[in-house]
């Protein structure tokens, strides 16, 4: 009968180990090396602007945002949802990695997920500093 207990809530650990891990999400860029991005188009589907970071400080900043992105499950985002921002990591390789980001979604390379809110919105905030400098210094 002790032994039954035993596993019983052995199995009960496990089992809530399990829950909370799946409710917990999955950091798509948590191996992310700055070094190894070339550079960083950032556009938009709401205007014609652009900007290229090329800098390498710049690249680590928007690296480790990255690398705090929590997706929790794949889901499709309504269409009527406004403008995504778009991130594409050209890598030193030659590989291309496309983010499009539409709090709480994120596209990456096509497939849509849902994020945990934080690391996304100063994503987004980011995004602004940079269109917005690019602007300034354009018009100026």
């Amino acid at each position: 009968m002790k032994k039954n207990i035993g596993y019983m809530v052995i199995i009960i650990s496990i089992i809530i180990i399990f829950m909370i891990s799946n409710n917990y999400g999955n950091k798509p860029f948590e191996h992310l090396v700055a070094d190894e991005i070339g550079d960083i188009l950032l556009n938009t589907d709401f205007s014609d602007v652009s900007v290229r970071i090329e800098e390498s400080e710049h690249i680590k900043v928007l690296s480790r945002l990255l690398k705090r992105i929590i997706i929790q499950e794949e889901e499709r985002p309504n269409k009527y949802e406004v403008s995504m921002i778009h991130f594409t990591l050209n890598m030193k390789d030659g590989n291309k990695i496309q983010l499009s980001l539409c709090n709480p979604y994120l596209l990456i390379d096509g497939k849509s997920y849902k994020m945990k809110y934080g690391a996304g919105e100063q994503l987004r905030m980011l995004w602004y500093q940079y269109i917005q400098k690019s602007l300034v210094e354009t018009y100026n």
